[in-house]
């Protein structure tokens, strides 16, 4: 939501904050839509010259996009759950490396449908990070899953790049099975097999 200021033509706020007789005004903007704003320094001299207020820019970043081949799109329920089959099928085979990247496929396919579930629909292909934050935002994934999946990222992130790492891979693997499990609740986890 935004709030028009009488008193600055064609400016809308972001966000207003006001407590006793002083009102904070805040703009939210990332580097091009801040480009695409000229009228911003104007606005905040306007603001700042005003008795009680202030003006605060906010710059928040711009999502990574990478690029992904011609015609791509985000997997479907289907195509998740066989993913969690055959990531533990990789697990019970002793491929636990394999089975941990199949498993973060999934668990940001299954986020990505409860971002577009909360009504934000976007094709892009974005970094997990801006994908986890927007999810954190929306309220579709809470801060303890965000802050897990921070820290099994530094696995994923390792094994992609072709790194190893000493610590136990199989954990790593469940524990991103059992996430992406959870949060598309396709699977009860009490009657799975372990």
């Amino acid at each position: 939501m935004d709030w028009p200021l009488d008193f600055v033509p064609g400016f809308r706020a972001d966000l207003l904050a006001r407590k006793d007789n002083r009102t904070k005004v805040i703009g939210v903007k990332s580097r091009s839509t801040l480009e695409a704003s000229p009228q911003i320094v104007e606005a905040a001299k306007m603001i700042d010259s005003r008795p009680g207020w202030q003006f605060e820019l906010m710059l928040v970043p711009e999502p990574e996009q990478l690029t992904g081949p011609p015609m791509f799109r985000s997997i479907d329920e289907a195509s998740i759950s066989n993913r969690l089959e055959e990531a533990r099928r990789m697990l019970e085979q002793g491929h636990s490396e394999a089975a941990m990247i199949l498993a973060w496929s999934a668990c940001e396919a299954v986020i990505r449908k409860l971002v577009a579930d909360a009504g934000v629909v976007d094709s892009r292909i974005t970094t997990a990070n801006y994908l986890f934050e927007r999810a954190t935002y929306l309220g579709v994934l809470d801060r303890v899953d965000y802050h897990r999946l921070a820290e099994l990222q530094k696995f994923r992130n390792a094994f992609v790049h072709g790194f190893s790492h000493e610590s136990p891979s199989d954990e790593v693997a469940i524990e991103l099975i059992e996430t992406a499990e959870r949060l598309s609740g396709a699977t009860d986890l009490e009657e799975r097999p372990r």
